[in-house]
Protein backbone atom coordinates (compact mmCIF):
# COMPACT_ATOMS: atom_id res chain seq x y z
CA UNK A 1 0.00 0.00 0.00
CA UNK A 2 1.21 3.53 -1.06
CA UNK A 3 0.19 5.40 2.09
CA UNK A 4 -0.13 2.31 4.60
CA UNK A 5 -3.55 4.26 6.30
CA UNK A 6 -4.74 2.49 8.92
CA UNK A 7 -6.18 3.28 12.58
CA UNK A 8 -3.83 3.91 14.83
CA UNK A 9 -4.44 2.98 18.55
CA UNK A 10 -3.71 5.65 21.24
CA UNK A 11 -3.28 4.46 24.99
CA UNK A 12 -2.67 7.54 27.26
CA UNK A 13 -1.04 10.48 26.71
CA UNK A 14 2.64 9.34 26.58
CA UNK A 15 1.99 7.14 23.60
CA UNK A 16 -0.02 10.54 21.81
CA UNK A 17 3.71 12.36 22.59
CA UNK A 18 5.64 9.33 21.41
CA UNK A 19 3.48 9.68 17.61
CA UNK A 20 4.03 13.15 17.79
CA UNK A 21 7.52 12.92 18.21
CA UNK A 22 7.90 10.70 15.34
CA UNK A 23 5.77 13.38 13.27
CA UNK A 24 8.62 15.65 14.05
CA UNK A 25 5.99 17.65 15.71
CA UNK A 26 7.28 21.23 17.68
CA UNK A 27 7.47 20.27 21.65
CA UNK A 28 5.63 23.38 22.36
CA UNK A 29 2.12 21.94 20.69
CA UNK A 30 2.67 18.67 23.00
CA UNK A 31 0.34 19.79 25.24
CA UNK A 32 -1.98 21.50 23.20
CA UNK A 33 -2.65 18.15 20.66
CA UNK A 34 -2.43 15.47 23.43
CA UNK A 35 -5.90 16.52 24.65
CA UNK A 36 -7.11 16.34 21.20
CA UNK A 37 -5.99 12.89 20.80
CA UNK A 38 -8.66 12.15 23.69
CA UNK A 39 -12.47 11.40 22.07
CA UNK A 40 -15.34 11.06 24.43
CA UNK A 41 -18.96 10.89 24.94
CA UNK A 42 -20.57 12.55 27.30
CA UNK A 43 -24.07 11.68 28.44
CA UNK A 44 -25.68 14.78 30.66
CA UNK A 45 -28.80 13.92 32.52
CA UNK A 46 -32.26 15.80 33.48
CA UNK A 47 -30.92 18.96 31.27
CA UNK A 48 -33.36 21.84 30.90
CA UNK A 49 -34.52 21.88 26.98
CA UNK A 50 -33.47 25.49 26.91
CA UNK A 51 -29.71 24.34 28.41
CA UNK A 52 -29.60 21.70 25.77
CA UNK A 53 -30.70 23.48 22.83
CA UNK A 54 -28.12 26.33 24.10
CA UNK A 55 -25.23 23.33 24.78
CA UNK A 56 -25.97 21.77 21.10
CA UNK A 57 -25.16 25.27 19.48
CA UNK A 58 -21.80 25.66 21.29
CA UNK A 59 -20.68 22.03 20.69
CA UNK A 60 -21.37 22.95 17.04
CA UNK A 61 -19.07 26.36 17.06
CA UNK A 62 -16.25 24.31 18.76
CA UNK A 63 -16.46 21.69 16.13
CA UNK A 64 -18.01 19.15 18.19
CA UNK A 65 -21.21 17.47 18.66
CA UNK A 66 -24.67 17.07 21.14
CA UNK A 67 -26.82 14.21 20.49
CA UNK A 68 -30.46 16.10 21.60
CA UNK A 69 -33.87 14.82 21.91
CA UNK A 70 -36.19 15.99 19.53
CA UNK A 71 -37.96 17.72 21.91
CA UNK A 72 -35.49 20.19 22.16
CA UNK A 73 -35.89 21.10 18.72
CA UNK A 74 -39.02 21.94 18.63
CA UNK A 75 -38.62 24.03 21.67
CA UNK A 76 -40.74 21.76 24.05
CA UNK A 77 -40.46 22.85 27.59
CA UNK A 78 -39.39 20.08 30.15
CA UNK A 79 -35.42 18.36 30.65
CA UNK A 80 -33.98 15.69 28.33
CA UNK A 81 -30.71 14.03 28.12
CA UNK A 82 -27.87 15.22 26.08
CA UNK A 83 -24.76 13.27 25.02
CA UNK A 84 -21.54 15.53 24.20
CA UNK A 85 -19.19 14.06 21.20
CA UNK A 86 -15.95 15.64 21.27
CA UNK A 87 -12.42 15.82 22.11
CA UNK A 88 -11.61 16.73 25.55
CA UNK A 89 -10.21 19.86 24.16
CA UNK A 90 -13.47 20.63 22.50
CA UNK A 91 -15.24 19.39 26.06
CA UNK A 92 -12.59 21.90 28.19
CA UNK A 93 -13.54 25.03 26.00
CA UNK A 94 -17.11 24.35 26.44
CA UNK A 95 -17.05 24.16 30.02
CA UNK A 96 -15.44 27.39 30.09
CA UNK A 97 -17.93 28.93 27.88
CA UNK A 98 -20.73 27.33 29.91
CA UNK A 99 -19.37 28.92 32.88
CA UNK A 100 -19.60 32.02 32.25
CA UNK A 101 -23.19 31.92 30.63
CA UNK A 102 -25.37 34.88 31.12
CA UNK A 103 -28.59 32.56 31.12
CA UNK A 104 -29.79 29.99 34.10
CA UNK A 105 -31.11 27.02 32.98
CA UNK A 106 -28.44 25.51 35.44
CA UNK A 107 -25.58 25.90 32.48
CA UNK A 108 -22.92 26.79 35.92
CA UNK A 109 -23.81 23.63 37.73
CA UNK A 110 -23.05 21.50 34.04
CA UNK A 111 -20.05 23.62 33.21
CA UNK A 112 -18.88 22.14 36.50
CA UNK A 113 -19.89 18.90 36.08
CA UNK A 114 -18.46 18.45 32.64
CA UNK A 115 -14.89 19.31 34.07
CA UNK A 116 -14.91 17.11 37.35
CA UNK A 117 -16.16 14.17 34.66
CA UNK A 118 -13.48 14.44 32.44
CA UNK A 119 -10.71 14.65 35.32
CA UNK A 120 -11.92 11.34 36.41
CA UNK A 121 -12.70 9.49 34.10
CA UNK A 122 -9.05 10.57 32.62
CA UNK A 123 -7.27 9.05 35.86
CA UNK A 124 -4.71 6.72 35.33
CA UNK A 125 -4.18 6.05 39.40
CA UNK A 126 -6.23 6.44 42.27
CA UNK A 127 -4.80 6.69 45.82
CA UNK A 128 -6.34 4.79 48.79
CA UNK A 129 -5.53 5.72 51.91
CA UNK A 130 -5.35 3.27 55.03
CA UNK A 131 -5.89 4.28 59.01
CA UNK A 132 -2.50 3.84 59.74
CA UNK A 133 -1.36 6.21 56.85
CA UNK A 134 -0.40 3.54 53.97
CA UNK A 135 -1.39 4.18 50.16
CA UNK A 136 -1.89 2.02 47.82
CA UNK A 137 -1.84 3.15 44.35
CA UNK A 138 -4.20 1.28 41.82
CA UNK A 139 -2.32 2.31 38.80
CA UNK A 140 0.15 0.16 37.60
CA UNK A 141 -0.82 -2.67 39.64
CA UNK A 142 -4.38 -4.53 39.75
CA UNK A 143 -4.90 -5.26 43.13
CA UNK A 144 -5.87 -8.99 44.67
CA UNK A 145 -8.83 -8.90 47.06
CA UNK A 146 -8.90 -12.89 48.38
CA UNK A 147 -12.30 -14.23 49.30
CA UNK A 148 -12.34 -16.16 52.21
CA UNK A 149 -15.85 -17.21 53.76
CA UNK A 150 -15.96 -18.36 57.01
CA UNK A 151 -19.71 -19.41 56.35
CA UNK A 152 -21.46 -23.03 55.80
CA UNK A 153 -23.24 -21.59 52.93
CA UNK A 154 -21.79 -19.52 50.31
CA UNK A 155 -22.26 -20.80 47.17
CA UNK A 156 -18.78 -21.68 46.22
CA UNK A 157 -16.73 -21.70 49.13
CA UNK A 158 -19.46 -22.71 52.04
CA UNK A 159 -18.19 -24.80 54.97
CA UNK A 160 -14.69 -25.26 53.85
CA UNK A 161 -13.13 -22.76 56.11
CA UNK A 162 -15.06 -23.28 59.64
CA UNK A 163 -12.41 -23.90 61.10
CA UNK A 164 -9.76 -21.41 62.58
CA UNK A 165 -6.83 -23.71 60.92
CA UNK A 166 -8.51 -24.35 57.86
CA UNK A 167 -9.07 -20.66 57.78
CA UNK A 168 -5.39 -19.70 58.32
CA UNK A 169 -4.34 -22.00 55.81
CA UNK A 170 -6.52 -20.69 53.20
CA UNK A 171 -5.14 -17.29 54.29
CA UNK A 172 -1.49 -17.97 54.24
CA UNK A 173 -2.21 -19.69 50.64
CA UNK A 174 -3.88 -16.63 49.35
CA UNK A 175 -0.76 -14.45 50.66
CA UNK A 176 2.07 -16.92 48.88
CA UNK A 177 -0.46 -16.79 45.83
CA UNK A 178 -0.65 -13.00 45.42
CA UNK A 179 -3.45 -11.79 47.38
CA UNK A 180 -2.88 -7.95 48.17
CA UNK A 181 -5.97 -7.81 51.07
CA UNK A 182 -7.69 -11.13 52.38
CA UNK A 183 -11.81 -10.25 52.26
CA UNK A 184 -13.31 -12.25 55.48
CA UNK A 185 -16.70 -12.66 55.59
CA UNK A 186 -19.28 -14.49 58.38
CA UNK A 187 -22.75 -14.36 56.54
CA UNK A 188 -23.56 -15.50 52.98
CA UNK A 189 -24.97 -13.39 50.82
CA UNK A 190 -25.47 -15.61 47.77
CA UNK A 191 -29.21 -15.24 46.46
CA UNK A 192 -32.03 -16.14 48.73
CA UNK A 193 -29.90 -16.75 51.29
CA UNK A 194 -30.89 -16.14 55.02
CA UNK A 195 -29.32 -13.16 56.98
CA UNK A 196 -27.35 -14.43 60.47
CA UNK A 197 -27.53 -12.34 63.46
CA UNK A 198 -24.83 -9.73 64.77
CA UNK A 199 -23.68 -12.34 66.99
CA UNK A 200 -23.12 -15.18 65.11
CA UNK A 201 -21.17 -13.17 62.35
CA UNK A 202 -18.85 -11.75 64.95
CA UNK A 203 -18.32 -15.46 66.62
CA UNK A 204 -17.13 -16.60 63.07
CA UNK A 205 -15.11 -14.04 61.84
CA UNK A 206 -13.21 -12.27 64.66
CA UNK A 207 -10.66 -15.51 65.94
CA UNK A 208 -10.11 -15.44 62.06
CA UNK A 209 -9.23 -11.95 61.27
CA UNK A 210 -6.75 -12.02 64.52
CA UNK A 211 -5.34 -15.13 63.45
CA UNK A 212 -4.85 -13.99 60.28
CA UNK A 213 -3.26 -10.58 61.82
CA UNK A 214 -0.81 -12.27 63.69
CA UNK A 215 0.34 -14.81 61.17
CA UNK A 216 0.04 -13.11 57.99
CA UNK A 217 1.41 -9.92 56.55
CA UNK A 218 -1.37 -8.89 54.97
CA UNK A 219 -4.09 -6.13 54.82
CA UNK A 220 -7.44 -7.49 55.52
CA UNK A 221 -11.01 -6.52 54.85
CA UNK A 222 -14.45 -7.71 56.86
CA UNK A 223 -17.56 -8.02 54.65
CA UNK A 224 -19.97 -6.87 56.49
CA UNK A 225 -22.91 -4.46 56.27
CA UNK A 226 -23.37 -4.36 60.24
CA UNK A 227 -22.00 -1.23 61.86
CA UNK A 228 -21.42 -3.78 65.10
CA UNK A 229 -19.40 -5.86 63.21
CA UNK A 230 -17.43 -3.19 61.09
CA UNK A 231 -16.48 -1.91 64.32
CA UNK A 232 -15.52 -5.22 66.44
CA UNK A 233 -13.49 -6.49 63.11
CA UNK A 234 -11.43 -3.31 63.25
CA UNK A 235 -10.58 -3.67 66.23
CA UNK A 236 -9.68 -6.87 65.72
CA UNK A 237 -7.23 -5.73 62.95
CA UNK A 238 -9.42 -5.39 59.83
CA UNK A 239 -8.14 -2.54 57.45
CA UNK A 240 -10.97 -2.49 55.36
CA UNK A 241 -14.71 -2.69 54.99
CA UNK A 242 -16.65 -3.83 52.37
CA UNK A 243 -20.60 -2.92 52.55
CA UNK A 244 -22.56 -5.08 49.88
CA UNK A 245 -25.38 -2.41 50.64
CA UNK A 246 -23.53 0.58 49.99
CA UNK A 247 -24.50 1.90 53.26
CA UNK A 248 -27.93 1.40 52.73
CA UNK A 249 -28.65 -1.38 55.28
CA UNK A 250 -27.32 0.21 58.60
CA UNK A 251 -27.67 4.50 58.80
CA UNK A 252 -24.59 4.23 61.13
CA UNK A 253 -22.14 1.87 59.36
CA UNK A 254 -20.67 5.15 57.45
CA UNK A 255 -20.26 6.83 60.81
CA UNK A 256 -18.51 4.02 62.37
CA UNK A 257 -16.02 3.55 58.88
CA UNK A 258 -15.30 7.29 59.40
CA UNK A 259 -14.98 7.65 63.01
CA UNK A 260 -12.12 4.69 62.05
CA UNK A 261 -10.45 5.84 59.32
CA UNK A 262 -10.37 2.70 56.88
CA UNK A 263 -11.40 2.57 53.73
CA UNK A 264 -14.74 1.39 52.60
CA UNK A 265 -16.33 -0.68 49.07
CA UNK A 266 -19.49 0.51 48.26
CA UNK A 267 -21.63 -2.04 46.13
CA UNK A 268 -24.62 -1.62 44.58
CA UNK A 269 -27.31 -3.98 45.00
CA UNK A 270 -31.26 -4.43 43.97
CA UNK A 271 -33.10 -5.54 46.99
CA UNK A 272 -31.39 -7.53 49.26
CA UNK A 273 -29.76 -11.37 49.26
CA UNK A 274 -32.69 -12.94 49.96
CA UNK A 275 -35.05 -11.20 47.33
CA UNK A 276 -32.11 -9.90 44.83
CA UNK A 277 -32.49 -12.07 41.94
CA UNK A 278 -36.56 -12.51 41.68
CA UNK A 279 -36.69 -10.83 38.41
CA UNK A 280 -34.44 -7.62 38.40
CA UNK A 281 -35.20 -4.93 36.23
CA UNK A 282 -33.70 -1.97 35.45
CA UNK A 283 -34.80 1.42 32.88
CA UNK A 284 -31.05 2.20 32.27
CA UNK A 285 -28.63 -0.32 34.03
CA UNK A 286 -25.90 1.53 34.20
CA UNK A 287 -27.08 5.33 34.74
CA UNK A 288 -28.96 3.30 37.97
CA UNK A 289 -25.96 1.53 39.30
CA UNK A 290 -23.78 4.93 38.63
CA UNK A 291 -26.82 6.82 40.31
CA UNK A 292 -26.56 4.49 43.33
CA UNK A 293 -22.66 4.49 43.81
CA UNK A 294 -22.91 8.48 44.07
CA UNK A 295 -25.53 8.03 46.49
CA UNK A 296 -23.10 5.91 48.74
CA UNK A 297 -20.21 8.44 48.21
CA UNK A 298 -22.49 11.27 49.33
CA UNK A 299 -23.73 9.29 52.22
CA UNK A 300 -20.32 8.74 52.90
CA UNK A 301 -19.05 12.10 52.66
CA UNK A 302 -21.79 13.37 54.90
CA UNK A 303 -20.61 10.98 57.48
CA UNK A 304 -16.86 12.39 57.61
CA UNK A 305 -15.28 9.79 55.33
CA UNK A 306 -12.64 11.56 52.70
CA UNK A 307 -12.98 10.44 49.15
CA UNK A 308 -9.24 8.74 48.97
CA UNK A 309 -10.90 6.37 51.20
CA UNK A 310 -14.02 5.48 49.13
CA UNK A 311 -13.85 2.21 46.83
CA UNK A 312 -16.94 1.25 44.32
CA UNK A 313 -18.18 -2.02 43.05
CA UNK A 314 -20.85 -2.64 40.37
CA UNK A 315 -22.00 -5.44 41.76
CA UNK A 316 -21.84 -8.45 39.38
CA UNK A 317 -24.77 -11.09 40.85
CA UNK A 318 -26.45 -8.78 43.20
CA UNK A 319 -29.76 -8.58 41.53
CA UNK A 320 -28.21 -8.91 38.08
CA UNK A 321 -29.03 -11.08 35.31
CA UNK A 322 -26.88 -13.11 32.88
CA UNK A 323 -27.29 -10.20 30.85
CA UNK A 324 -27.02 -7.56 33.46
CA UNK A 325 -23.56 -8.77 34.54
CA UNK A 326 -22.12 -9.00 30.79
CA UNK A 327 -23.41 -5.52 30.47
CA UNK A 328 -21.47 -3.95 33.36
CA UNK A 329 -18.43 -5.92 32.51
CA UNK A 330 -18.45 -4.40 28.72
CA UNK A 331 -19.28 -1.27 30.02
CA UNK A 332 -17.47 -0.63 33.13
CA UNK A 333 -15.71 2.28 31.92
CA UNK A 334 -18.32 4.56 32.64
CA UNK A 335 -17.72 4.27 36.27
CA UNK A 336 -14.45 5.72 35.85
CA UNK A 337 -16.28 8.95 35.74
CA UNK A 338 -16.92 8.01 39.45
CA UNK A 339 -13.73 9.06 39.86
CA UNK A 340 -12.52 6.87 42.57
CA UNK A 341 -10.98 3.06 41.97
CA UNK A 342 -13.43 0.04 40.67
CA UNK A 343 -13.39 -3.04 42.92
CA UNK A 344 -15.10 -6.27 40.26
CA UNK A 345 -16.01 -9.65 41.83
CA UNK A 346 -16.87 -12.03 39.10
CA UNK A 347 -15.07 -15.78 40.09
CA UNK A 348 -17.17 -18.71 40.16
CA UNK A 349 -20.37 -16.50 39.91
CA UNK A 350 -23.53 -18.27 38.50
CA UNK A 351 -23.51 -16.53 35.48
CA UNK A 352 -20.61 -18.04 33.69
CA UNK A 353 -21.95 -21.34 34.68
CA UNK A 354 -25.17 -20.46 32.60
CA UNK A 355 -23.33 -19.09 29.77
CA UNK A 356 -20.78 -21.71 29.73
CA UNK A 357 -23.74 -24.51 31.16
CA UNK A 358 -20.93 -25.58 33.93
CA UNK A 359 -20.92 -25.80 37.85
CA UNK A 360 -19.42 -23.74 39.98
CA UNK A 361 -16.12 -25.76 40.15
CA UNK A 362 -15.61 -25.90 36.78
CA UNK A 363 -16.06 -22.08 36.40
CA UNK A 364 -12.03 -20.87 36.49
CA UNK A 365 -11.58 -20.04 32.95
CA UNK A 366 -14.65 -18.22 32.15
CA UNK A 367 -14.26 -16.19 35.07
CA UNK A 368 -10.69 -14.88 33.91
CA UNK A 369 -11.72 -14.63 30.44
CA UNK A 370 -14.40 -11.99 32.07
CA UNK A 371 -12.10 -10.34 34.42
CA UNK A 372 -9.22 -9.79 31.99
CA UNK A 373 -12.01 -7.83 30.02
CA UNK A 374 -12.74 -6.25 33.45
CA UNK A 375 -9.29 -5.12 34.07
CA UNK A 376 -8.78 -3.38 30.45
CA UNK A 377 -12.25 -1.44 31.21
CA UNK A 378 -10.93 -0.30 34.16
CA UNK A 379 -11.43 -2.44 37.11
CA UNK A 380 -7.94 -2.24 39.80
CA UNK A 381 -9.17 -4.25 42.19
CA UNK A 382 -10.05 -7.84 41.53
CA UNK A 383 -12.14 -10.00 44.21
CA UNK A 384 -11.70 -13.69 43.69
CA UNK A 385 -11.79 -17.25 45.51
CA UNK A 386 -9.00 -18.48 42.67
CA UNK A 387 -6.04 -15.91 43.69
CA UNK A 388 -3.35 -17.58 42.32
CA UNK A 389 -4.63 -18.06 38.71
CA UNK A 390 -5.98 -14.33 38.44
CA UNK A 391 -3.00 -12.94 40.13
CA UNK A 392 -1.17 -13.73 36.79
CA UNK A 393 -4.15 -13.22 34.45
CA UNK A 394 -4.02 -9.56 36.07
CA UNK A 395 0.07 -9.13 36.01
CA UNK A 396 -0.25 -10.05 32.24
CA UNK A 397 -2.67 -7.44 31.68
CA UNK A 398 -0.97 -5.18 34.11
CA UNK A 399 1.90 -5.12 31.23
CA UNK A 400 -0.09 -4.83 28.65
CA UNK A 401 -2.79 -2.25 29.91
CA UNK A 402 -1.06 -0.06 31.90
CA UNK A 403 2.35 0.14 30.18
CA UNK A 404 1.88 3.98 29.62
CA UNK A 405 1.16 5.06 32.96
Amino acid sequence: MKHNTRVIEVQGEKESIRWMEKLNVHPGGFKIMSTKFRYYRVILENVDNRAASIIKQEMLSLGGEAVISQDVSRFREGSSSVILLGTEKILINLKKKLSSYPFPFGLTGISKEIGQTIENYSKNSHRIVFADGSVWETGRKTCIMGVLNVTPDSFSDGGKFMTLDAALAGAEAMVNDGADIIDVGGESTRPGSEPVSAEEELKRVIPVIKAIKKKCNIRISIDTYKSGVAREAIQAGADMVNDVSGFTFDAKMAGIVASAGVPAVVMHMHGNPKTMQNDPRYDDLMSEISLFLRKSMKKGAEAGIDSDKIIVDPGIGFGKTVEHNLEIIGKLGTLKSLGRPILIGISRKSFIGKILNVDVSDRLEGGLAATAVAIMNGASIIRTHDVRETAKVAAMLDSIHRQDE
